[in-house]
């Protein structure tokens, strides 16, 4: 393994870094966004400033897609899951939200399933949807939970995303460290450390806050050589912010407090 979590003691929060079931915390976020759109739905052509080429309603689509794709005995090989992603894209052109949510809803059913005989997908699958959660909640102005039981299975996928980044760019390792827990990125012992709300953080793993956003986090040593290695997979940090960071939780007074 390349990326290690290490617990520094017990969160304040009464549910902190406890892992849920996969499926749970998919549903979680599904049920969520579900919600955010039952009491807005005039959010639907909203631009989604995290994903400039979507409205809301092309994020939820989306999602329904990848549910549908992802969980289908008929997509067995992962390189062609793109393919069949933008033929039902395609294919849902024109369905509204409401009828949307009641298909997602419909289909999550079958995430349980899937974590049982392909757990990375069902991981995947999750961080991508608590993701686009927090980006509706952008959207919307609306609070993230502190402590949403999907951060857990968030963090482990961008965490080992990031580290095989971090090694493939010949970068030392560096710890990742949020109130409550702490990750090694990279492979051999940290030179530096980043410390971050685990909102700040989760951003910008999954590629929503610029460079020069990431390097004013809270760094012990220059940011600058590892800013390339947030270039991974489906994720690379916006030329323009996006959003805000938001204010520094004190690391020291969950760690020590």
């Amino acid at each position: 393994m390349t990326v290690q979590q290490q617990y520094a003691g017990q969160p304040q929060s009464s549910s902190g870094w406890e892992r849920v079931p996969v499926h749970l915390a998919y549903d979680h976020a599904r049920k969520n966004i579900a919600e955010l759109l039952g009491s807005c739905p005039e959010a639907a052509p909203l631009g989604v400033p995290s994903c400039p080429q979507w409205t809301v309603r092309d994020m939820v689509a989306h999602l329904v897609v990848v549910c549908g794709v992802v969980t289908s005995d008929a997509v067995t090989d992962p390189a062609s899951i793109p393919a069949a992603v933008a033929e039902s894209v395609q294919a849902h052109e024109g369905v509204g939200v409401a009828e949307l949510l009641v298909e997602w809803e419909q289909l999550a059913e079958r995430i349980e399933a899937l974590a049982e005989r392909d757990g990375r997908r069902a991981r995947v699958v999750t961080m991508d949807a608590f993701t686009h959660e927090v980006d509706l909640r952008q959207v919307l102005d609306a609070p993230v939970p502190a402590d949403h039981p999907a951060y857990p299975v968030a963090f482990e996928v961008l965490t080992d995303g990031l580290s095989a980044s971090v090694n493939a760019n010949g970068l030392p390792a560096f710890s990742l460290r949020a109130p409550g827990a702490e990750w090694t990125v990279g492979e051999g012992a940290p030179v530096a450390t980043l410390r971050g709300s685990r909102h700040d953080l989760h951003r910008s793993l999954a590629g929503r806050r610029t460079a020069a956003q990431i390097a004013a986090l809270d760094w012990s040593a220059p940011a600058e050589p590892w800013l390339q290695a947030f270039a991974w997979g489906p994720f690379s940090p916006p030329a323009e912010a996006a959003e805000a960071a938001e204010a520094m939780e004190s690391v020291e007074a969950v760690e020590h407090g």
